[in-house]
């Protein structure tokens, strides 16, 4: 069941710089602070043709993305800079003639898993709120600043939302990581996962103190080297009984390379069974076509 949103936080924007067919750059995203709510109307339609006396097709449009926020308060400075307006001396001078910037935003929403939705709108622009005060009484109101923002697809390539949750298996870690350092522009598919075992299948003459690696193209999540079951993804096998041999595995910065470091060095003139668990995964979700890898290989006679 999927999991509803419950929370609201880490709200960002950023400055488009440029948008034209052929690209566009973002200035780097800003936090701003004391986001309460974020309602989003997405004004989208479906139009039904009719023909022959029934409904005989339909046609969707996106409409103009509007997002009414709120914010315990917004800095002067943050609400000049969204509006174009002047600041001198840090008072806020409105003209009529002000143009707002037009900017990407960006939060991210708590689900009732623990996980997060990471959410940008890619383009848009700020209205001058409303202004209200009220006179304060024996009970606290607080204030909040409300401002609607209107969102607009790029130039670029269309797009006017890109999202993820971050318990979903086919997002990289390193997307969500890197979420609020850039404003997306190009998602790419990650190439299909490979893999790599040195010795390599049928090698032979390989050193008796050889520590034999499993190397993936695309990063895999380094609990499948260090996990309570790792002997399990990873291992080595003395065809002779069956036996694995005991070994320590590390996994590399990259978490691309795996080590296998035999407990001894191997015997001699011996022929070993190197395994890779078709089960393993890279941080996209993939696993290898083939399945498990074997790679059989004999140490060097002495």
């Amino acid at each position: 069941m999927e999991n509803s949103q419950i929370g609201l936080d880490q709200f960002y924007y950023a400055e488009v710089l440029t948008d034209t067919v052929d690209g566009c750059t973002y200035d780097t995203p800003v936090a701003i602070t004391g986001i309460i709510t974020a309602s989003v109307k997405a004004n989208g339609s479906i139009e039904t043709q009719y023909a022959d006396d029934g409904p005989a097709a339909n046609a969707a449009s996106v409409g103009k993305q509007e997002i009414d926020l709120e914010f315990t308060n917004l800095a002067p400075a943050v609400r000049a800079a969204l509006l174009g307006h002047t600041v001198t001396s840090g008072v806020i001078e409105e003209k009529a003639s002000d143009t707002p910037k037009t900017v990407a935003i960006g939060f991210r929403s708590m689900k009732s898993n623990g996980a997060y939705r990471y959410v940008w709108y890619a383009k848009g622009q700020f209205a001058v709120p409303d202004d209200s005060y009220k006179t304060k009484e024996a009970k606290i109101n607080f204030g909040t600043t409300k401002m609607t923002f209107s969102g607009l697809r790029r130039d670029y390539d269309s797009k006017y939302k890109i999202w993820a949750d971050d318990d979903d298996d086919a997002v990289a870690a390193g997307t969500i990581t890197a979420w609020f350092d850039a404003v997306p522009i190009t998602i790419t598919s990650p190439d299909a996962l490979t893999l790599a075992t040195s010795p390599t299948d049928g090698a032979s003459g390989v050193a008796i103190n050889v520590s034999p690696t499993f190397t993936y193209n695309n990063a895999i999540p380094e609990a499948f080297a260090t996990g309570d079951y790792a002997d399990d993804y990873f291992y080595l096998i003395d065809p002779s009984d069956g036996s694995k041999i005991a070994a320590a595995l590390t996994i590399n910065a990259t978490c691309k390379i795996v080590t296998l470091n035999p407990d001894e060095d191997l015997t001699n003139d011996t022929e070993y069974i190197l395994v890779a668990s078709g089960l393993v995964t890279d941080i996209y979700g993939q696993k290898l076509a083939a399945g498990t890898r074997i790679a059989n290989f004999s140490t060097v006679a002495l």
